[in-house]
């Protein structure tokens, strides 16, 4: 539930090189912000490629109490905070494999 993230601008340049550097499929979506009420902000993302019809949303808080509070719309469907499947490296390297499994 709670992680560590650095977000950080790079030059084209090093984006140019680290990408030549992928070993794996690479990650394809489009992020969109919805707003909720209370301050919050939904960032839906809507997967494309080998991952075409997965589409995720995230909400960050403030506080790991805030989160716990939290009562998601009836739209968010499944929690998959906790399913290593949905880590952006198992995506990557599994396509919808592992989550196809999960479900049946």
């Amino acid at each position: 539930m709670a992680r560590e993230e650095a977000e950080f601008a790079i030059t084209r340049e090093q984006f140019e090189r680290l990408w030549k550097k992928i070993e794996t499929n690479a990650i394809q979506k489009k992020r969109v912000l919805i707003p909720l009420p209370g301050g919050l902000t939904v960032e839906a993302d809507i997967y494309h490629g080998i991952l075409q019809g997965l589409l995720t949303v995230e909400v960050e808080f403030n506080s790991i109490d805030q989160a716990k509070r939290f009562d998601p719309p009836n739209w968010f469907g499944r929690e998959v905070t906790d399913d290593p499947n949905y880590s952006n490296s198992s995506l990557a390297i599994n396509g919808m494999c592992l989550i196809n499994k999960s479900k049946s």
